[in-house]
């Protein structure tokens, strides 16, 4: 070593021989050359000429012999051969001046590409934004504070917001109960969270189901890093359509199985019946109040086992016979007519709001009736029965489509309840109050024209039924 960094000194130093290396120290503990020097060159100048500390470290690279040359050695070699030193201090400013010269040189060059680097980041920056901007997934960047800083048009369309409503600002109200902190709990632990389902809210009401990946930028800074990527792939439709394919292949199978064991039913409810009729007709003296009692009880069970084959073959024949023109207002109103038969429709408050009186389209009557018939008893159903409630009929046309939404004022499904509602068999009422075959039926009934039927519905606040025709 031959001088340090920031030493204090004013020597100047020639090289016999040898090689010097000229080196910097980085803030990170790392060196690296700035010049390096050979025989007859010199090096240390600008400490000579202005006493300042070195600029630099200097160490010999080789086996290498110096002259070095301070203060006081100069003065005395200027008083004894001035000419010499006049010399040498030209030759010192005209190397300093070279240097000076392929320094700017350099500075330019480097001013020059490091120009063409930023140009070429701004580039692929923007390139970047663009990607993310107008990418169809959801792509949201929070910072390390979790306020959001991105909010790509991919989101704004599948969560039905603007970007400039959410910058700024935390995004827990996108996630249900805590699932939100549970994300973030997770990726303080393990920095990256890929390709889990999640449901995320949309600002209409909706809810996604999406295929969730989420990461910390930076995670080594600790905590958020330099913030939080989620990326998210809204697989709802894809979701519905297994479920649609899942649930025509079990109605298919039903349908399949019900056809076979229906007649099997049949036969020995035929005998049964005839027995019946064979025991009153023959034990005519023995009537008396138990008598009549057992007989009307078995008259109830094989009514009820006759509804039950009556909704069944109802179900198995979900493709209607005859289409023609019908008013679905009509079709409404007898709905409610034979719905009010229901004991419990008479504390109930129906009312139907009749705003499109024309409306026709291509069906099956008796089976669209039965459909709304089904769905109008179970809003009644819904209401508890301290509460005198109001089951609601509205109907709306939008773009080429005819909307029939049935609310009831009831007690509401959770989520669970909700999921399973067209399943076949499914039911919440009481055992021996319900088939669980009424909504499933619907919902073959309602595709087999061409239409659709959703729910929504909230424990303590009630149910939506909304049904759609193609018109």
């Amino acid at each position: 070593m031959i001088f340090k960094e920031n030493d204090m000194g004013s020597d100047i130093f020639m090289i016999s021989s040898g090689m010097v290396k000229i080196y910097k120290n980085s803030e990170d503990g790392k060196s690296y050359e700035i010049a390096h020097f050979n025989a007859t060159e010199f090096f240390g100048e600008m400490s000579f000429l202005d006493n300042v500390f070195r600029s630099a470290n200097a160490v010999a690279a080789s086996h290498t012999q110096l002259i070095g040359l301070n203060e006081d050695s100069f003065k005395r070699f200027s008083a004894r051969y001035p000419s010499a030193a006049f010399r040498f201090l030209k030759n010192i400013t005209l190397e300093n001046q070279k240097r000076l010269r392929l320094s700017n040189e350099k500075l330019v060059k480097n001013y020059g590409e490091l120009l063409k680097a930023h140009d070429s980041l701004t580039e692929n920056r923007n390139f970047l934004y663009n990607v993310i901007g107008n990418s169809s997934e959801i792509i949201i960047v929070l910072d390390p504070q979790e306020k959001t800083i991105i909010f790509n048009s991919g989101a704004e369309t599948s969560l039905k917001i603007k970007a400039a409503e959410l910058i700024g600002k935390h995004i827990e109200i996108l996630f249900y109960e805590n699932q939100y902190q549970t994300i973030i709990n997770e990726l303080s632990s393990v920095k990256s969270i890929y390709n889990r389902e999640i449901h995320i809210r949309a600002f209409d009401g909706k809810k996604l189901i999406t295929n969730f990946s989420a990461f910390i930028l930076n995670p080594q800074k600790g905590n958020n890093g330099d913030g939080i990527v989620i990326m998210a792939h809204n697989i709802t439709e894809k979701k519905v359509l297994e479920r649609q394919i899942m649930q025509n292949d079990k109605m298919i199978l039903l349908g399949k199985t019900v056809s076979e064991i229906v007649h099997d039913i049949k036969n020995p409810l035929t005998v049964i019946s005839l027995a019946r009729d064979c025991i009153f007709f023959r034990f005519e003296d023995l009537h008396d109040e138990e008598f009549e009692k057992d007989v009307k009880q078995l008259d109830e069970s094989v009514a009820r086992i006759q509804k039950i084959i009556s909704n069944t073959l109802d179900f198995v024949k979900v493709v209607p016979s005859f289409q023609d023109s019908i008013n679905l207002c009509n079709i409404i109103q007898n709905s409610i007519a034979h719905s009010k038969a229901n004991k419990k429709a008479e504390i109930v408050k129906i009312i139907f709001e009749d705003m499109l009186p024309d409306i026709n389209i291509i069906g099956n009557a008796s089976q669209l009736e039965q459909v709304f018939v089904n769905l109008i008893t179970n809003a009644i159903y819904a209401i508890p029965v301290s509460n005198g409630g109001m089951v609601k009929i509205s109907m709306s046309r939008r773009k080429n489509r005819i909307f029939i939404d049935i609310s009831d004022t009831g007690c509401g499904m959770n989520e669970d309840v909700l999921a399973n509602i067209f399943e076949p068999f499914f039911t919440t009422k009481p055992a021996g109050e319900g088939t669980g075959l009424g909504l499933s039926i619907c919902q073959a009934i309602i595709a087999q024209h061409k239409g659709e039927i959703s729910c929504k519905s909230k424990v303590g606040e009630g149910s939506v039924f909304t049904v759609s025709f193609p018109y």
